[in-house]
């Protein structure tokens, strides 16, 4: 058994969490002749784990976690909702992810992981569009860093956020327009002044 969690109720009201991990030890012709078993008090560590996914949930952050050996990606619901699918219509591939990519922010994306995975930024940080499941693309700010090194200290693991910016790349073009209007409507003043 390992780590298999298990709530303890306490005399006075409440829950203690305990983590169970069980080995068997084997005799020298292979038969199991004991068991050697730790009981691990995790309530701390759940209850921090629920704030996070609390604090997550109510920020509406899409959290994926990519391991960088094998390829394999996993990803929260709300990451699938944002793009307007179901978490099991996610393949949990980085190709899948980067198939999801606009083509024209894809060389930014690779450049930006990169910079990350060679040390030369402290984190990962892109905004990049998404093809989400009705086929329109979607602004999203992708932010995460390294999260697991091998021994000789490369990268093994990332983990990050997306957050949906589909709202401010809106308000960003219709503000440029309101300043490109604006500027249309001041350079004819002063030409009818200057005339």
């Amino acid at each position: 058994i390992r780590d298999a969690i298990m709530g303890i109720c306490q005399s006075g009201g409440g829950m203690r969490w305990i983590s169970i991990n069980t080995q068997v030890i084997k005799s020298g012709t292979g038969q199991a002749s004991s068991v050697v078993s730790s009981f691990t008090d995790v309530t701390a560590r759940r209850d921090q784990m629920q704030r996070l996914d609390l604090t997550i949930t109510g920020a509406g952050l899409g959290v994926w976690d990519l391991n960088l050996f094998t390829g394999g990606v996993r990803f929260n619901s709300i990451f699938a909702r944002i793009l307007g699918y179901s978490l099991d219509e996610l393949r949990p591939t980085r190709q899948f992810w980067e198939s999801l990519i606009h083509p024209e922010d894809r060389e930014l994306a690779r450049k930006q992981l990169e910079l990350h995975l060679l040390g030369e930024s402290p984190d990962y940080r892109c905004e990049y569009r998404l093809k989400n499941k009705q086929g329109f693309w979607q602004w999203i700010l992708a932010s995460g860093r390294i999260v697991e090194r091998d021994l000789e200290g490369q990268p093994l693991r990332m983990a990050g956020v997306h957050i949906d910016i589909a709202n401010i790349k809106e308000m960003e073009s219709r503000l440029r327009e309101s300043e490109n209007r604006m500027r249309l409507i001041f350079d004819t003043a002063m030409d009818a002044i200057v005339s």
